[in-house]
This record gives structure tokens, sequence and C-alpha cells, in this order.
């Protein structure tokens, strides 16, 4: 239990949080996107110099996708994410924006959004918004690809409560609650930074996990004129792909 005496630094999501995503993330979603994007991209023959990958965080996705040669943007609201993108991938151009309206400098061969980015949107209005900002900056035959949680998988996380990660250095805790009302995942993260006893900083961030029904989701990029929809697939081997938790869109 969490003292109600301590005192925590309110901050936007993904500031503190950003330090220690990686650590608690891991790779287990990035196993699962990745093998079922390599099997769709053989499939469909996928060939792309320059990437944009928004929301893109830490640079997860993008260090999957860069090669040398390729240029690739990361898109991101949160600074603090794209500080850790950069030290990963220094190649990476790095942009502080908004997905809900972003702008780059030129168009890309292919866009990503993983790790339930498209989940930050609050309104099925802002996902057409976010669609069609992504068809703008596609070049003729470009592809989109993105993973959605489905609104069961969203619900089953918060039945959780509460969750807890410790790591050397830090502390963290999660209450999880469901809004049926917005079907929105509302995750309360209360961390701690230093060494047990002697936490130096406390800290916490509410993060909005939104659910859209995969119809909807399909109707909004029709409207967006992606017209092809040449993926839905997951990778049956892992846990994370059940029917009723994730999918893998690749659109065009």
């Amino acid at each position: 239990m969490v003292s109600k005496k301590i005192k925590f630094v309110v901050s936007h999501p993904y500031t503190h949080f950003a330090l220690i995503y990686d650590e608690l993330m891991g790779d287990r979603y990035e196993k699962l996107w990745w093998k079922s994007f390599l099997r769709l991209s053989r499939q469909h023959r996928l060939k792309y110099e320059c990437i944009a990958d928004l929301a893109g965080g830490t640079g997860a996705a993008a260090l999957r996708l860069y090669a040398p040669g390729k240029k690739i943007w990361i898109v991101d609201k949160s600074q603090a994410m794209l500080r850790q993108a950069k030290q990963k991938l220094p190649q990476a151009i790095c942009l502080v924006q908004d997905i809900r309206h972003f702008r780059l400098p030129e168009k890309v061969d292919l866009v990503v959004c993983m790790y339930g980015g498209i989940h930050y949107l609050e309104s099925l209005s802002e996902v057409r918004r976010f669609f069609q900002a992504v068809r703008r900056v596609l070049k003729p035959g470009g592809v989109f690809c993105f993973d959605q949680y489905t609104l069961q998988y969203l619900k089953k996380l918060c039945k959780q409560k509460q969750r807890v990660f410790e790591g050397e250095n830090y502390k963290c805790y999660w209450n999880m609650h469901w809004d049926q009302k917005k079907r929105c995942a509302e995750i309360h993260m209360r961390g701690f930074e230093g060494q047990p006893r002697a936490w130096q900083n406390s800290w916490s961030e509410k993060h909005f996990h939104y659910a859209f029904l995969q119809k909807d989701v399909k109707k909004e990029l029709k409207s967006a004129n992606f017209d092809k929809i040449m993926g839905n697939y997951a990778n049956k081997n892992s846990k994370m792909s059940q029917k009723d938790n994730f999918k893998l869109i690749l659109a065009k």
C-alpha cells in the first residue's frame, strides 16, 4: 500500500514513466507485432525506404524497422520518451507532436503506429482525423500499419485493479479502472525513484486508453480512403494474440 501522506509530483503521461518504460514493458509486445509484420511484409512484398513511426515513444518499433540507408521519423507527444528514442537510434529524426494533428516535411512509404498508439485517441472523430493525416503523408502506394487492442482486452486489464512493478532503483504502482461510459481503461501510476526507505523522488501520472470496435475502425479507414485492408492478423503462438486481445492491421 502507498501512504496517503506521501506527496507526489503530478506530471504529464510518459514523463517519469519514460525512464522505466523499456524495462517494464520489455519485448512482450514487440515480438508479437514484429513477427506478424514480417509475415505480412513478405506476403505483400512491401518495400519502404522512408518511414514514420507515430506515437513512437522510446523508439522500439523504429529500431526494428530501421536499416542503414533508410530514413525514419519518430513522432511522439512526450519529449521524455523521444529522448530515450534518440539515445537508442541517433539516426532517427524525432518530432514532438500530437498524433491527432501531426505533420511531416515530406511523404513516406510506410507509417506505423504500434503498442496501442491508436488508443490514445478519445473518439472516433479523432481516429478519423488521425487516419486522414496518415493518408496525407503517404506516398502513392504507401502502407499504413497499426495494432489495435479489443474492448474485451482493455476491460480485462482493468480487472487486475492494481499491479506493482519493482526494479533496482524504482517501484511503480498501477491502479486500473474501467470507465464503461467512456469505454476507457484508466491507469493511475505512482512511482518512486532511488532506494527503498530512502526514495529521492515520487511521481504520479494518469494514462488513458480508449477502446474502439474493430468494425468502426474499419469504417474510419475507408472514410480516409484506405480502400484495401491487406492484413488483420495476429501471431497464433502468443497469449497476447488471442481472438479477444490483439489485431495487426495493414492498409493502403
